[in-house]
């Protein structure tokens, strides 16, 4: 799976995140504007969403490479979520939200439940997965469905991210850090980086071996302001 300090390290971008956008009561599944958050709901809507790219009949299917950017990015959206409910299902008020994800999904056993299946029944069980965390009353459910939900990342991150869920993830959040800290909501945030576009980019320097504390360096190196 992963390693704790990659663990670690992933719960608290993205707590850090949740907490800036959503507010300090997210892990309770109430957004500043008082609505409710449903990450269960999210999943389901992002694998809902990638299955439309298949035009399926009952007597015609055509497989969706997986390793298209724009997918790897709705993956990692994905794994956002995932871990986003892990810290709000294993929390409890004042307790430590980080040390309590992280040890469940430290103790999380290996398997092979969801290894050579195809691009569509991926997609399928993220539905099937994502739709149980979002509609179950039950806790043991629930978190038996987080449980899967990594297991299936987990063979996403072996079979189509060529083993760099963590360097991905973790690029994705310095990434939008950096397009925030470049005027990305005032318009001024230029999206292009040496003559792509930033996700392509991001995925270029990962593919060629940065480590994701030298992203932000490499994203500086390659960039200018829009001029107004």
């Amino acid at each position: 799976m992963y390693s704790k300090y990659q663990i670690d390290k992933m719960l608290e971008i993205q707590n850090k995140f949740n907490v800036r956008e959503y507010g300090d009561n997210w892990v309770k599944g109430i957004h500043t504007n008082k609505h409710r958050i449903n990450l269960g709901r999210s999943i389901y809507m992002k694998a809902s969403g990638l299955m439309n790219l298949y035009h399926w009949e009952w007597d015609t299917y055509k497989e969706v490479d997986l390793n298209s950017n724009v997918i790897i990015y709705e993956f990692i959206s994905i794994l956002s979520f995932v871990i986003s409910s892990t810290m709000s299902e294993v929390s409890f008020r004042g307790d430590n939200i980080i040390e309590n994800a992280s040890k469940f999904i430290l103790n999380i056993k290996e398997s092979n439940l969801y290894s050579n299946l195809s691009s569509i029944e991926i997609l399928e069980n993220f539905l099937e997965l994502g739709l149980i965390l979002s509609k179950s009353k039950d806790t043991q459910e629930r978190k038996l469905a987080i449980k899967n939900l990594f297991l299936l990342f987990n063979e996403i991150n072996r079979s189509f991210l060529n083993n760099k869920g963590f360097e991905l993830f973790m690029g994705n959040h310095i990434l939008n850090n950096f397009k925030i800290s470049h005027g990305l909501r005032n318009g001024t945030y230029n999206d292009t980086l040496a003559g792509v576009k930033d996700k392509d980019f991001l995925l270029k320097i990962i593919n060629n071996g940065t480590n994701y504390s030298d992203i932000e360096v490499e994203l500086s190196k390659n960039y200018e302001q829009l001029k107004l």
